[in-house]
């Protein structure tokens, strides 16, 4: 399987769809499936790793937010966490459970801590999922010891530092861009923060004259989806539901 396909644009369904309806959970395997019968070409999620290290998908630290409870995934055992139900009554999957409910599908994965990188590097090993996994962080030193556990057989996106890194350069001098050295196929970035634009025409040509994957996040906007899909390759979004269908496969 080929994470990257030429000529598609990817559209990355953040946490799997459950925007659109009262009763889904997100990052949960209905939420997953709902995103792919709406046109999601990826699935969007993210790892914490439990008490007893086990690789769950799921965003957040605690379960305040999702579940109405103070308790850090961290702190709870898989059993514990099998036992618990959120808002709406979904439960958190797995890793394992997750890639082998949907085989074919690829995912674009972030991890969440440092415990999360030797769980996750066992299941795509037990798996062979490599090829259908893209794997993320914004802390630099996660992101290099999960793809030096995981041999470098997947996908990667740059974390926080190299972006910095490499949109400063282009600010210097486009040369510098070029010369800078990569260990990633993907830029997942915002379209700004504060006065910074990182959707100009000079920075995303420079990105796209690399070879490199361009992806925005977190788009639920129509009108700019289209405005974005005419420089970038893909966006993560909370509404793959609402895609146009000339970005659609």
């Amino acid at each position: 399987m080929t994470y990257f396909v030429e000529g598609e644009f990817c559209l990355l369904a953040h946490r799997g769809l459950s925007q659109h309806k009262d009763n889904l959970d997100e990052n949960t395997l209905s939420a997953f499936e709902e995103a792919l019968a709406h046109g999601a070409t990826h699935l969007e999620s993210d790892i914490q790793a439990t008490k007893d290290g086990f690789a769950v998908l799921f965003h957040d630290h605690d379960l305040n937010r999702v579940a109405g409870l103070d308790k850090k995934i961290s702190d709870l055992t898989l059993e514990q966490i099998q036992q618990l139900r959120l808002n709406h009554g979904g439960k958190i999957p797995t890793l394992e459970e997750a890639l082998s409910e949907f085989p074919d599908t690829r995912f674009n994965l972030d991890l969440k801590s440092f415990a999360a990188i030797e769980p996750t590097a066992k299941v795509l090993e037990k798996l062979g999922s490599h090829s259908r996994v893209l794997l993320s962080s914004f802390n630099a030193k996660t992101r290099q010891e999960i793809l030096n556990k995981t041999k470098r057989l997947t996908a990667s996106s740059a974390d926080a530092r190299a972006f910095l890194s490499m949109y400063a350069a282009h600010l210097i001098a486009a040369p510098l861009v070029r010369a800078m050295k990569r260990d990633f196929h993907a830029l997942q970035i915002p379209v700004s923060r504060s006065f910074l634009r990182f959707d100009s025409p000079s920075f995303t040509k420079s990105v796209r004259k690399l070879g490199l994957q361009l992806h925005y996040w977190t788009v639920n906007d129509p009108a700019e989806m289209l405005r974005l899909s005419k420089f970038a390759t893909g966006i993560v979004t909370d509404r793959v539901d609402l895609a146009p269908n000339s970005l659609r496969t």
